[in-house]
């Protein structure tokens, strides 16, 4: 699989959200946001999907483990078609003004930070093996 990213401009919902509907527009809006990022060379895992998540935020942060949820429905459908795939999750959690960029990040990655808002930065590509402990 060739990593698919793509960005989520703006502060995510989270999965504790008071209003269930708030949820249901914040996935929608993943959904639409990954549908116009994946193309022809992308294809779903081949087993198992590994999910990395930056969630860079402008001052008021929310819990990570609160916004993981929301961002795996909206893109099931488009890079995989169920969520038991995913086998790996990483989440960082930064301040937006205590980051500091490095070259080695992706143009998509670069391109978020040269807005200066908040965002999600997300990456799917296949898991690490299966068979082994890092």
């Amino acid at each position: 699989m060739i990593p698919f990213e793509f960005v989520i401009p703006g502060r995510p919902v989270s999965q504790q959200a008071r209003r269930r509907s708030r949820v249901h527009e914040w996935t929608q809006r993943v959904n639409q946001i990954a549908s116009s990022a994946w193309t022809a060379q992308h294809s779903q895992p081949a087993a198992t999907a590994a999910i990395l998540l930056f969630y860079l935020y402008d001052e008021v942060r929310l819990d990570a483990d609160n916004i993981v949820k929301p961002i795996l429905d909206g893109i099931m459908g488009i890079v995989f078609d169920d969520d038991s795939v995913v086998s790996d999750i990483v989440i960082r959690r930064r301040c937006l003004a205590d980051v500091v960029q490095s070259d080695a990040v992706s143009s998509t990655l670069a391109a978020a930070f040269d807005r200066s808002e908040e965002f999600i930065y997300v990456r799917v590509e296949d898991a690490p093996a299966q068979d082994a402990l890092p």
